[in-house]
């Protein structure tokens, strides 16, 4: 047995022979940890980590107490070798706000008992699971608490389907767009190999911690798409609080994937009574009445051909509101609707604070143009 004795190192830790290296106090390590073969043991002791954690073949123990502690600013690798291999941690810190740890493959677990502090971000790739029809999967996280809860509930199954979860860190810009409002900090890729025709009920879960200043009770799902910005997904929102006092979002009839964010899914002080669309020979008008604008900034709508089709904005620029208190009616015809084709509209009205409120969707098609030949006598 090899002694690690309390103390800054300034390299990295390789174990490349067949021993059993021990803390025998607060180790810290300027540089990786290797695991080739042989048992690193924390015995009770914390261990600090500036950089990539490495296990090729190696053992560690963890124990019951003590832990790791990643403190390195930038990305920092967590991998073991073998399919569906875990590297359990007791006490797990990611301590700076600037790490993001990079968890492939699922290789992370705690330890029950222990814990995980995380100032940084997470980023795990759980591996696939097959999505049959009508059956249910849960995709966990290091804790063994369900983040994710996915049923294929359409006639085609999602098949085998990979998820990427992003803990402690705000989505990503969609397109070029900013996130409206303030979103949790967790975010989703969820991708199934099949993607077309197929429905789910979607759950996504997030801890206390990530909530960001968001409502519980008002938090719903957001998907980016190919086009425009993130875009509430339609629907009724179920929500609440699991036994491991994590909130939850969940939707039925989800029809698109990845990515997925969480946010306040009703920010803002206005009421849309009507909304509604007709054909006309130039296009498709859409008709919308509201009864109060307080705090709004303006409206954007969204179209999609058919019941499945990609939702991109169909107006320019954004359609700016009277702002009264006692409402107004506003009119848009899109030009750029082909006959013949039916298409959906869905009204997103965007507040001060740049959170959206959604309404619809409505269906309409453009009107045909009739030309009668001109006869000469």
């Amino acid at each position: 047995m090899a002694y690690l004795y309390a103390g800054t190192y300034t390299e990295s830790l390789s174990l490349s022979t067949n021993i059993t290296a021990t803390l025998s106090g607060t180790v810290s390590i300027t540089g990786s940890v290797s695991l080739t073969t042989g048992t690193l043991n924390t015995n009770g002791y914390t261990l600090t980590v500036s950089g990539d954690w490495t296990n090729t073949g190696g053992a560690f123990n963890a124990g019951s107490s003590g832990g790791v502690v990643f403190d390195k600013a930038g990305t920092v690798t967590l991998s073991k070798s073998g399919a569906g291999s875990t590297e359990t941690f007791c006490n797990l810190t990611i301590s700076r706000t600037t790490t993001l740890l990079d968890v492939s493959d699922d290789y992370l677990a705690i330890t029950d008992g222990c814990a995980l502090a995380n100032n940084g971000v997470i980023r795990r790739e759980a591996p696939a699971q097959n999505a049959a029809t009508n059956t249910g999967l849960t995709y966990n996280d290091p804790l063994g608490y369900p983040t994710v809860a996915l049923t294929s509930t359409g006639s085609t199954a999602l098949g085998s389907t990979p998820i990427t979860i992003t803990m402690g860190q705000s989505p990503p810009s969609c397109n070029g767009n900013a996130f409206g409002g303030t979103p949790a900090k967790r975010w989703f890729q969820i991708t199934p190999a099949t993607s077309t025709g197929v429905s789910a009920t979607l759950r996504l879960f997030y801890g206390p911690g990530e909530a960001n200043g968001t409502n519980a009770s008002n938090v719903g799902l957001f998907h980016c798409g190919s086009n425009g910005g993130w875009m509430q997904v339609g629907g009724t929102n179920t929500r609440g609080t699991d036994s491991n006092s994590n909130y939850y979002a969940q939707i039925a009839n989800v029809t698109t994937f990845s990515p997925f964010a969480l946010g306040e899914s009703s920010p803002t002080a206005m009421a849309v009574s009507s909304l509604a669309a007709k054909a006309l020979s130039s296009g498709v008008e859409v008709d919308w009445d509201t009864t109060t604008e307080l705090d709004i900034v303006g409206f954007d709508l969204w179209r999609a051909e058919g019941s499945g089709g990609e939702w991109v904005k169909a107006n320019g620029t954004r359609i700016a509101a009277e702002g009264a208190s006692w409402g107004n009616r506003y009119s848009y015809v899109d030009a750029t609707a082909l006959p013949g084709r039916r298409y959906q509209y869905r009204l997103e009205a965007i507040g001060l604070s740049g959170g959206s409120e959604w309404y619809g969707p409505v269906s309409g098609s453009r009107g045909w143009t009739l030309f009668l030949p001109m006869i000469w006598r």
